[in-house]
């Protein structure tokens, strides 16, 4: 289907980027909690607090950029590679969407 598609393409694409970007949200958000800048919870069984923001936000980091970055990241128009792949860019089956994306 599409998505598969759109997402095996993201991978291919925006893997490294996303990783980047998680890992500096990742070391940004440690910081913060280290500093007491951020908040913490402290869980009865462990002698030291733990910062949640890092479990909340490092999921949904990854596959936002992963899946929007080029919709967002408007300075990599420049140096983006250039892909078209007919299989997954135009509709093999239906005939009225292969019509659409060839016209396009």
């Amino acid at each position: 289907s599409r998505w598969k598609k759109h997402l095996c393409l993201a991978l291919h694409f925006n893997m490294f980027v996303a990783v980047g970007v998680t890992l500096i949200v990742v070391v940004a958000f440690s910081m913060l909690s280290a500093f007491g800048l951020a908040p913490v919870i402290q869980i009865h069984d462990q002698s030291f607090p733990e910062g949640f923001l890092i479990k909340m936000t490092c999921a949904p980091t990854f596959l936002g950029v992963l899946l929007f970055a080029p919709d967002f990241l408007l300075c990599w128009a420049c140096c983006d590679p250039v892909c078209f792949l007919d299989k997954t860019c135009i509709h093999q089956e239906d005939k009225r969407l292969q019509r659409r994306g060839i016209h396009k």
